[in-house]
């Protein structure tokens, strides 16, 4: 890139990759230093391994074709990426190795915002996406310097929140999104085919309609009339039209504002990354799970909290505390401007199970300990009443935070109690019920209430240990590490692999192992990814996992589709006996090859429905039968095996393409290309609403005025270049049969025979004998009438306008007026 990096920006020829590669984010960190505004190293290291994160994640996230060159910012005339100055070389060299480049900068405001972002720039090469844009980071907000692995967490989550708008989730962005019907940007009057306006809870929504997210509503709230998506609809004019709707899908990333729990990219999100089209590849392994309003019908959809339905994501009508709906910690009942009026259990920093730091305090160190508190990535929130027995705290509160386990099947809770080695085991059959936690009273004292629902409580998406200690990003509970670090929460600084908490210094794992994107190695690898020469390598992407790289060798498939023999479709089928199972999300068949009949394979055993037949046999669909000769009506198709419907109008048929005996009885004749047509004889193409009407005639036969072809024009009529077609002539000498002006034989007649004019030229009227035009004398004709007699009676209208007689009874008289 030597030569292309000294280049400038008149001699560059733009070029895009073929192949989708992972998206190459460069980072510019100068504009941090020229701001002067006081930043400590420390805080910038913090920004920049916080940036440095997010870009890691977004290279396994997304593909695009990449620039072959530099990427330059496409407008030399611009001075501002926003309020950021644009440096002089990314106009002119452009930036090395990128495809989307970014700024960074900071404030230090009370009042302001976490973090903002925006694209300042699109592609003016190949497909037209973001390639340049801004962070701005709020310094006020970031009260780190604790070593608090959490807060890096949630700082994270906000930083690829903010970038998700630099690449495509913005309202603005929306009209560069490509339309996959035409392959351009959408057209401003499709626009609202895609943000459509409708009322929700009092408030006036849009709802986002692209393809892919309209698929991914419907199915995940079990709605099947879902229009589409719900945009919020509340705030600052920053997040309405921006983010998701906070009470349908609360803590999924894209919702506006922060929130404390664990916020997740979901299947939403990737919906969305998908319809912009700017991306031929999104990794939907990178999405984490979410269960807010899952599968709980359109009724949620509509009223959430307003519903006659209490469902659990809302808070109950008690001032009491509550656990939150993952059970990720504990709070009392809040709302805020994004929720529309609902409540929620919102709980604070200190009161989340999930964080091993969320208790500082010494002295509540000491009393969450007597109640046998445990804070940590497997902790949640439960009813329980624990202590340890010598305890004489008053219980001020009926919930705490332990440590649990679940069985595979979800028919089995642990919760356990490390401080005093303890557990307490929740059977199936025991769910919501009260059970003594130490029923000798020796360890402990209390009571624990285990789940009211086994299935929701379990259902969850697990937190990686020590949230992956600042140097990594979490998927699905996997640690993905930077570069230089490994283990199972990217703790341990090594340029190689690590086996047993031990750095080995290479990155070859030891026999039958794998090296896993945390750096470690393990005897098999996460979604995603399949083993291969000691490496994971990633499945191919349209697999979620896999036995190898290619399309047919999925085990698993995506949110949209299924798997069938290896391969994931987005419909079973059907034709070969593949029914979808929605829960299992695969295409299952009970087909058989012990058939009755001609099948060759059928429904079940012993099932004389068909599948496919034996060689010599067509399948007929109308009763799933094997015949040797298909009915009246339908054609054998030797290829496919099958009894295929004769073309419209076709009788007798040789192929699929040639028909031999057309339906005379019903007005079907054979044209010249051996298919039945309604169109009159010699015609290739008709008026589809006029079968009269011809608009295509074979060979070098002419169209005629009245629609039929013919060989010539006929006496009365000439052809016409401009309409192409005979036409009717003004007027014929019937000595010489030659087609006249008729203003040579009645002077200022515009229409006529050879015994009368018909029609005078504007201006102009017939006589009483109507045998010439005379000057209109009288005035104007009434409105519509384009010649009228001397006493003003209409003798012929414009186009459009007809003579109409209205009648009067007048005594035993019927009186007619001409108008």
């Amino acid at each position: 890139y030597e030569k292309m990096e000294n280049s400038n920006h008149e001699q560059r020829i733009l070029q895009i990759g073929s192949d989708a590669k992972p998206i190459r984010i460069t980072i510019d960190y100068s504009t941090i230093d020229n701001l002067n505004l006081g930043i400590t190293q420390q805080q910038k290291d913090y920004l920049i391994s916080i940036m440095e994160t997010s870009k890691l994640f977004f290279q396994r996230l997304l593909k695009v074709y990449p620039f072959t060159g530099n990427n330059i910012f496409p407008k030399p005339q611009q001075k501002l990426c926003f309020d950021v100055e644009i440096p002089q070389k990314d106009k002119t060299v452009g930036v090395a190795n990128s495809d989307l480049h970014l700024y960074v900068i900071y404030s230090n405001e009370k009042n302001g915002q976490y973090a903002s972002a925006i694209y300042c720039a699109m592609a003016n090469q190949g497909i037209s996406r973001p390639i340049f844009g801004r962070v701005k980071f709020n310094l006020y907000y970031m009260q780190k310097f604790q070593e608090d692995a959490q807060n890096f967490e949630n700082y994270l989550e906000i930083t690829i929140h903010e970038i998700l708008h630099i690449i495509g989730f913005s309202g603005n962005a929306i009209q560069s999104w490509i339309d996959p019907k035409t392959k351009k940007p959408y057209e401003k009057s499709q626009l609202k085919n895609i943000q459509i306006k409708k009322t929700y809870r009092q408030q006036e929504t849009i709802l986002l309609a692209t393809e892919n997210v309209v698929k991914v509503t419907r199915k995940y709230f079990n709605c099947p009339t879902a229009e589409g998506m719900q945009i919020e609809n509340q705030g600052n004019p920053g997040s309405i039209g921006a983010h998701w709707e906070r009470s349908i899908i609360y803590n999924e990333m894209m919702t506006g504002g922060v929130v404390t729990v664990d916020r997740v990219l979901s299947i939403f999100t990737i919906a969305v990354l998908k319809d912009t089209g700017f991306y031929p590849e999104v990794n939907e392994n990178m999405s984490d799970d979410i269960f807010w309003g899952k599968g709980k019908g359109c009724d949620f959809l509509e009223y959430v909290c307003q519903s006659q339905t209490q469902y659990p994501e809302f808070a109950k009508k008690t001032k009491d505390f509550q656990c939150s709906f993952e059970f990720e910690g504990y709070g009392h009942a809040k709302s805020d401007q994004y929720l529309d009026g609902c409540t929620i259990i919102y709980p604070s920093f200190d009161q989340l199970c999930s964080n091993p730091n969320s208790i500082n305090d010494k002295f509540k160190k000491i009393q969450e300990s007597e109640k046998l508190s445990n804070y940590s990535t497997n902790s949640k929130c439960f009813q329980s009443t624990a202590s340890i027995a010598s305890s004489v705290i008053n219980n001020e509160t009926n919930l705490r935070c332990h440590q649990f386990k679940c069985s595979s099947d979800a028919s089995q809770i642990t919760i356990i109690f490390p401080d005093i080695q303890h557990e307490v085991l929740c059977e199936i059959e025991e769910q919501g019920q009260k059970k003594d936690i130490d029923e000798s009273g020796i360890k402990a004292k209390g009571q624990i209430t285990c789940p009211q629902d086994y299935i929701r409580f379990c259902n969850y998406t697990p937190i990686c240990a020590n949230f992956c200690s600042e140097k990594g990003f979490c998927v699905r509970g996997q640690c993905f590490c930077q570069s230089g670090y490994g283990g199972v929460d990217c703790s341990i600084q090594c340029s190689g692999a690590v086996h047993n908490q031990t750095c080995l210094g290479n990155l070859s794992c030891p026999s039958d192992l794998f090296l896993n994107p945390d750096n470690t190695c393990k005897s098999d690898c996460p979604q995603g990814f399949f083993g291969m020469a000691g490496q994971c390598e990633p499945c191919n992407s349209n697999c979620s996992r896999c036995t190898g790289p290619s399309a047919n060798e999925c085990t698993k498939c995506f949110f949209l589709t299924l798997l069938q023999e290896n391969q994931c479709v987005e419909k079973c089928n059907e034709k070969f006996g593949y029914q979808p199972n929605f829960d299992l999300g695969k295409c299952e068949s009970e087909m058989s090859r012990t058939c009755k009949g001609n099948c060759e394979t059928c429904e079940k055993q012993n099932s004389p429905l068909c599948y496919t037949c034996k060689t010599g046999f067509f399948f007929y669909q109308g009763d799933k039968s094997c015949l040797s000769k298909c009915p009246l009506g339908f054609i054998e198709q030797q290829k496919a095996q099958e009894c295929q419907e004769l073309s419209v109008g076709c009788l007798q048929q040789i192929d699929f393409n040639t028909c031999i005996l057309c339906d005379s009885a019903k007005g079907y004749i054979l044209d010249t290309e051996k298919k039945c047509t309604l169109c009159k004889q010699n015609c290739i193409s008709c008026n589809p609403n006029d079968a009269t009407e011809c608009l295509v005639c074979e060979g070098i036969k002419l169209k005629n005025y009245d629609g039929s072809c013919v060989d010539a024009c006929f006496n009365n009529t000439f052809y016409s270049d401009n309409s192409e077609k005979c036409e009717k002539c003004y007027y014929v000498d019937f000595q010489t049969k030659a087609c006249t002006q008729c203003s040579s034989k009645y002077t200022n007649c515009q229409s006529c025979d050879d015994f009368s004019c018909k029609r005078c030229n504007h201006g102009y009227q017939l006589d009483i004998t109507q045998t010439y035009c005379e000057q209109t004398t009288l005035g104007k004709c009434s409105y519509g009438c384009e010649s009228c007699s001397q006493q003003g009676e209409c003798i012929y209208c414009y186009e459009g306008y007809y003579i109409r007689l209205i009648a009067f009874i007048f005594g035993n008289v019927i009186l007619e007026l001409l108008l």
